[in-house]
């Protein structure tokens, strides 16, 4: 969310390494992934799997423009995860309880399904990482463990 408002402007929609999305790619696709799959998951989907999983997945999908700028889009990843963590912890514990059918087939149970979409998550912050390194960006997690250093070692 934070490297939404840092990623600089003019890298924003480059194809910066060949074959990877491009980082307002990513970040829309972890908004739209994760928010649609945790509010199928907290209507009571049971199959994550089959053809009408695309259209089922659509009507899930946040409303935020494919051009949203980056602040926009750092404000819909901001609230978005909000109104989810909310809606999450109102569920309660039976919400925990029961088991889907993966994208694979399998059936998981929802923590399970859960961890999955955070490992997806994941694997696309991991890209947009490397695209923020390529494009000059030190992440935030690195200026304060630096910062720390800096202040210990006076």
């Amino acid at each position: 969310m934070v490297a939404c408002r840092e990623f600089p402007a003019d890298a924003f929609d480059k194809e910066l390494v060949p074959g990877f999305m491009t980082f307002r790619k990513i970040s829309l696709h972890i908004l739209n992934a994760g928010y649609a799959l945790a509010g199928m998951l907290l209507d009571g989907q049971e199959h994550f799997n089959g053809p009408e999983m695309r259209q089922k997945f659509a009507e899930y999908l946040p409303v935020i423009s494919d051009e949203a700028s980056a602040e926009e889009l750092a404000h819909a990843l901001e609230a978005k995860l909000e109104d989810r963590m909310a809606q999450i912890r109102a569920a309660g514990p039976g919400f925990w309880d029961r088991e889907v059918t993966h994208f694979s087939g399998a059936r998981v149970s929802v923590m399970e399904m859960m961890l999955l979409i955070r490992q997806h998550e994941g694997e696309h912050r991991a890209q947009a990482a490397v695209l923020g390194r390529i494009a000059g960006i030190v992440p935030a997690t690195t200026r304060r463990r630096l910062a720390a250093q800096a202040a210990a070692s006076k």
